[in-house]
């Protein structure tokens, strides 16, 4: 065991997972070609540390022996670090400026842990090795700070909230990358091939720049974005169950679908772990939802769970699905048992087989292109308008109040046995 309020190492390796060094210090950094194994009793911060001592010769006399000003956690030939501490942990630059308070070489991963909360104020990377940071309490990313490697990140508070501040970047590349808490969780810019986002909370924004970038995004939450601060996604598939309102802005084309993610994590042994979410389907809010993709087009699939439902609203909750300048593409159903549902297509849009769109309370559509209905398509409603500045072509439509506008004609679609 190490006992001091400072403590500065600098060597070949520290510790293993089976036997890490024990400590119980204030402030620690460490330099190693090899990997850090360190397990706090306490409270540790990373940071800069320097040490004098005196060294006393056989003559009687003296010298100081001082060790440069050392900042940092790093291994510089594929080590792993391992950082574990009982009460709070808190990573920041040191006094070295380079930005960083955690850095893995090559394959080197990353783990950093602790029983109570984890502060990350300045950068931590390895080039391909996962990096995993798990808290019991809070997690918090500062503003402006990177989590960044070339294989899977995963963050994880079991009891608290994960906060990324302003204009943080937790970037995985071609990875995967996985956000979970049993509170909120707020994001700032994510990259990553995967995206998963669960919170037993809020799902929110650090800014109202933060992006989500990725091929797959699944999110489970309590809510997600609100309407002056909606989630913004660069994605192509998405899924989101919530149990409150969901607000979601895309910048480009997105398919409502089904999406599984599994995260590799290290655990400190030598072998990796991983965790799965399952698959999920649809867009589900137990509240108003409202879609927007500002460019490109929206497809609303069913996703793997055959349930015949893309999106879906419970109670009073209202549906808000808009594209820009793309087309709307509906391939399985939109409902809500009394709110109002409204469809706006930039481009044409289109109901595909079997789908119908229903709900107790009105729907409304525009579209600046045609509007098509399969021929057992179905509109079900107090009170339809559907707009369009194209062709209207019907297949079925049953409310009380029915307006039809067209900019072009409206007719019947081939066998379908038409009714309004």
């Amino acid at each position: 065991n190490v006992t001091a309020n400072n403590l500065r190492i600098q060597t070949a390796s520290v510790g293993t997972y089976a036997q890490p060094l024990r400590t119980s210090v204030g402030r620690m950094s460490a330099l190693t070609s090899g990997s850090i194994f360190v397990n706090e009793t306490d409270a540790l911060e990373i940071g800069a540390v320097g040490a004098s001592v005196t060294q006393v010769f056989d003559n009687g006399t003296t010298s100081v022996i001082t060790d440069a000003i050392q900042s940092d956690v790093q291994t510089t030939a594929n080590g792993d670090i391992y950082l574990y501490a009982a009460g709070a942990l808190s990573l920041g630059d040191g006094s070295d400026e380079d930005g960083m308070s955690a850095t893995a070489h090559g394959t080197g991963r990353i783990r950093l842990a602790s029983g109570a909360t984890v502060t990350v104020n300045a950068d931590v990377a390895s080039t391909t090795g996962v990096v995993t940071v798990e808290s019991v309490g809070n997690l918090t990313v500062g503003a402006d700070v990177n989590v960044s490697t070339g294989a899977d990140i995963s963050l994880e508070s079991t009891s608290g909230n994960i906060e990324l501040g302003v204009e943080s970047f937790v970037n995985a590349g071609s990875a995967v990358v996985r956000l979970a808490a049993l509170g909120t969780v707020s994001v700032g810019d994510i990259t990553a091939s995967s995206v998963s986002l669960i919170s037993g909370g809020a799902l929110t924004v650090a800014s109202a720049n933060s992006l989500i970038t990725a091929n797959d995004l699944r999110i489970a939450s309590g809510s997600v974005g609100t309407a002056t601060a909606p989630i913004r996604t660069s994605a192509d598939t998405l899924s989101v169950s919530s149990t409150g309102a969901v607000y979601v802005s895309e910048a480009f084309g997105l398919t409502i679908g089904s999406v599984a993610v599994t995260t590799t994590r290290f655990s400190g042994a030598s072998e990796n772990t991983s965790v799965t979410d399952s698959a999920q389907s649809d867009l589900s809010a137990g509240d108003d939802s409202v879609l927007i993709v500002e460019s490109g087009n929206l497809v609303i699939g069913d996703g793997t769970d055959a349930d015949g439902i893309g999106i879906s609203a419970a109670g009073s909750g209202r549906i808000l699905i808009e594209t820009v300048a793309g087309n709307v593409s509906l391939n399985a159903d939109v409902e809500s048992l009394s709110g109002a549902i409204t469809m706006i297509s930039g481009g044409a849009l289109a109901l595909g087989g079997s789908v119908s769109v229903s709900t107790l309370g009105d729907v409304y559509t525009d579209s600046d292109g045609a509007t098509n209905l399969a021929a057992t398509a179905t509109i079900l409603g107090a009170g339809v308008n559907v707009n369009a500045g194209g062709n209207i072509v019907l297949g079925r439509i049953e409310a009380t109040d029915v307006e039809l506008v067209s900019g072009a004609a409206i007719s019947v679609a081939t066998g379908s046995p038409v009714q309004v």
